[in-house]
């Protein structure tokens, strides 16, 4: 929801909008498919982490905007159960299990 309210901020959209609310609810709905690609089970940052880099695609290629941005290493994984370990985009390379 932060990327569309991110979107709705940069090109001005409003409730009664037309190209400019759709364009917002365009990048909600890119950034949601994003992290249902990647799956769970929980992890806010691994979800936050890829929002974020979505709304940086969805500025640089439908705004004009150019923001930069990667995403992290991740430091936490051994402290969720729940971790995706190699599923996870952000999970360190040659990390073992925690």
């Amino acid at each position: 929801m932060g990327v569309g309210i991110f979107v709705s901020l940069a090109s001005g959209a409003t409730p009664r909008s037309g190209p400019s609310w759709g364009q917002a609810n365009r990048a909600t709905g890119r950034a949601l498919q994003v992290i249902g690609d990647v799956g769970g089970p929980r992890c806010c940052k691994r979800t936050t982490w890829l929002a974020l880099l979505s709304g940086i695609r969805f500025a640089r290629e439908e705004l004009g905007v150019k923001l930069a941005g990667t995403g992290p290493r991740c430091e936490f994984h051994g402290r969720n159960d729940d971790c995706l370990e190699t599923g996870c985009p952000f999970y360190p390379a040659g990390a073992g299990a925690p």
